[in-house]
């Protein structure tokens, strides 16, 4: 089943994908707890798409994939490597990144997203996927200057406004740990692997995490991205492609803001 959350007419739903349709059907209820797909409908081309979920928090996994870990240079961590990254930063299908002016290089990073369907606190890796709603596609856009300089701006490289483009909608039928994952830039494959290729599973990610913290329906965690990063500029499109999923797509822009005073970049 593929989810999707939009507004239309000032309201914000839920709806069912059907990729062949040109409606979606409207769901009432809550996605997490009791809902119901009704026979209301709605035209595609009348909706403004949303990021799929409005999560709690982002969780980020870095260094997961072997092929990324071995163009930077690193080596496999022992355990996931946590970071988070502000929800304000996410944005929508079609929505534009904005590169900030002080930026020196702005990098995508595709990515599969997991939602947490369930509450859940110290669960085994067995357990996880009974608390997993569904999967959904994640750009972990980064300012790699900052994000370089330094384990306390790791966090900081990924802050941004518009940083987190999520979407186009929520995939419950996937395998997160065996489906392919593609990023492209104005037409041109960039990034290029299957999730079967991480040091760290979904299910032992999430464990992970639950031993650390709660974690609630909605909140998202970002799996890390494959080898193949690079910047983006103005004016390109970037999109991530997720077998089961569909195909985030972002334009660029250069943000419209004068230079702060201070280089922030040096900070």
């Amino acid at each position: 089943m593929l989810i999707s959350r939009f507004s239309h007419h000032g309201h914000v739903h839920y709806g069912l994908v059907e990729p062949m349709s040109a409606f979606f059907r409207v769901i009432s209820g809550s996605i997490f707890e009791r809902f119901e797909i009704t026979d209301q409908q709605v035209k595609k081309e009348e909706v403004t798409l949303l990021p799929p979920v409005t999560p709690r928090i982002i969780i980020g996994i870095g260094r997961n994939y072997r092929n990324h870990i071995a163009e930077i240079g690193e080596s496999p961590p022992d355990r996931p490597a946590i970071f988070f990254k502000p929800s304000g930063s996410m944005i929508a299908h079609k929505q534009p990144i904005l590169i900030p002016k002080w930026a020196t290089r702005v990098d995508y990073e595709g990515e599969l997203g997991v939602v947490i369907g369930k509450k859940m606190k110290n669960v085994n890796d067995a357990d996880v996927p009974d608390h997993i709603f569904g999967c959904t596609c994640f750009n972990d856009v980064t300012e790699r200057h900052i994000g370089s300089s330094g384990l306390i701006n790791q966090d900081i490289s990924k802050c941004c406004d518009t940083f987190g483009p999520c979407g186009p909608w929520i995939s419950t039928d996937i395998d997160p740990d065996n489906t392919e994952l593609k990023t492209i830039v104005n037409g041109k494959i960039v990034q290029h692997d299957t999730t079967a290729n991480t040091v760290f599973d979904v299910k032992r990610i999430v464990s992970e995490i639950s031993f650390f913290m709660t974690l609630l329906p909605g909140d998202l965690v970002i799996t890390g991205t494959p080898g193949g990063i690079g910047p983006l500029q103005d004016g390109d499109i970037v999109e991530v492609d997720i077998e089961g999923i569909g195909r985030l797509s972002n334009p660029v822009q250069t943000e419209g803001k004068q230079t702060p005073d201070k280089d922030i970049r040096h900070a």
